[in-house]
């Protein structure tokens, strides 16, 4: 075997990037009233989301997928 095909079979088992995995963002807070995102956390970035008072939902949920590779899960309840 070569170094270089030992290497490339090397790195197809490597972890993928943490820049590269996709972020899944789970929505963890819903006003009652409205029934409306309001915060949300990332669960590969670690990060929490917290709505701006002037912000709608929609721009909400874009700045969350700016974040990289995002995906809004709902909670099925």
């Amino acid at each position: 075997m070569t170094l270089r095909r030992r290497l490339d079979r090397l790195a197809a088992k490597a972890p993928m990037p943490a820049s590269e995995r996709p972020t899944e963002v789970f929505l963890v807070g819903i006003c009652a009233q409205t029934k409306e995102a309001v915060s949300a956390y990332g669960m590969n970035s670690g990060q929490s989301f917290e709505r701006i008072d002037s912000e709608t939902e929609v721009e909400f949920r874009e700045r969350i997928n700016r974040c990289g590779q995002a995906q809004v899960v709902l909670p099925d309840n």
